[in-house]
């Protein structure tokens, strides 16, 4: 029976266990129903401006997809498998937007596969109403070729009323360069899960902009691995909580044949208030003895009480000094990133909804 499966691994790292609310998702799992109708919110769209080539609604078409997956949430993807309705294959050479529609009622279950060329800037976007009721499931296999220089945007705004669960698989090819950029602002539990291995002499960005507000759980779970001669993987996720939960757990690993290849993993998530919960995880595992560069950090701590003062000193009230901190940290991930320009313009709602009405640091 579907319930016998565990959510997740027994010898997982506590982390996900822990932090991930698994019982948002039991009774979607437990009594599934058909999606009754799906929505999108408009104004997160239209502050993105980016026009949508292809939506993602509630029909089918394609051929079946998902198969031979492999998820921390085992039991999240048994569920996805036998609830899969709608699948798309898109081959991506240029510019290219898939909006993936939330349903309002019921679950929906959806499989996207992107093959990206040389020259492709790909966007996902998960724009859900806050207020929807209904459980979308996405696996999304991205695929590019060797030698292609590539970049995808992946935004993901859930509803705080239900749950969503977004399961990632990223394969770079011989010599190719590949950034992704990943913002997700909101969810009652929104999960996710990205997993990349790259090809020889590939070269991967990884990069996330997470926001936690009251109301919300986030967990992002990155596992790349190299296997591959000449091959660079950098990781870096950046995020900040209030009054939500925040968790990134992130995996970098090297196999034997990863000679002169490099690795590098970060996570600086930043409470704050009393109520928010953070946790980063970033872990190395090294295999190879010939590796070229091999690092990882985290940090979880509050905003700097030092920061803080300095801005006051020059007249700056104490909550526009926070947002000031906040935006900038932001933005040192986001400029000069594929896709960041359209980040940006969501930045300004993203931090009004981390620090309007949060107490400053020390009063939580």
């Amino acid at each position: 029976m579907r319930s016998e499966v565990p959510f997740q691994r027994v010898a997982d790292s506590p982390t996900v266990k822990y932090y991930v609310d698994w019982a948002a998702f039991e009774p979607f799992l437990e009594d599934p129903a058909p999606a009754t109708g799906s929505a999108v919110d408009g104004r997160l769209l239209e502050l993105l401006g980016i026009g949508v080539d292809v939506e993602l609604g509630l029909g089918g078409g394609g051929p079946a997809g998902g198969a031979g997956w492999e998820a921390e949430a085992l039991r999240l993807m048994e569920f996805h498998r036998g609830n899969l309705s709608l699948w798309r294959e898109l081959r991506v050479d240029g510019a290219l937007a898939v909006l993936v529609r939330k349903p309002v009622g019921g679950t929906k279950s959806s499989h996207l596969r992107l093959l990206l060329g040389d020259g492709a800037r790909a966007a996902v976007l998960l724009l859900s109403p806050a207020d929807a009721r209904g459980l979308h499931t996405l696996t999304l296999d991205v695929e590019v070729e060797p030698e292609a220089e590539a970049s995808l945007l992946l935004v993901a705004f859930d509803s705080l009323e239900a749950p969503g669960f977004t399961a990632q698989r990223v394969s770079v090819g011989e010599g190719a360069q590949f950034t992704q950029l990943t913002v997700v602002g909101r969810g009652r539990m929104a999960y996710l899960e990205q997993s990349c291995a790259l090809g020889r002499g590939a070269s991967l960005r990884l990069l996330g902009a997470l926001a936690a507000p009251r109301g919300s759980r986030v967990a992002l779970v990155t596992n790349v691995g190299v296997n591959e001669p000449r091959a660079a993987a950098r990781v870096e996720v950046v995020g900040f909580a209030a009054g939500g939960t925040l968790v990134h757990k992130g995996v970098a690993w090297a196999g034997v044949g990863a000679v002169e290849s490099s690795l590098s993993i970060s996570s600086r998530l930043t409470p704050l208030d009393g109520d928010a919960r953070v946790y980063a995880a970033p872990m190395l595992e090294i295999r190879s003895n010939s590796v070229a560069e091999a690092s990882h950090s985290a940090s979880h701590a509050p905003v700097s009480e030092d920061a803080l003062f300095y801005l006051r000193a020059r007249g700056i009230p104490e909550r526009e000094a926070l947002r000031m901190i906040v935006e900038g940290s932001y933005r040192g991930l986001l400029e000069g990133a594929p896709g960041a320009e359209a980040a940006l313009r969501l930045l300004p709602a993203i931090v009004e909804s981390l620090t309007a009405g949060a107490p400053p640091p020390g009063e939580g």
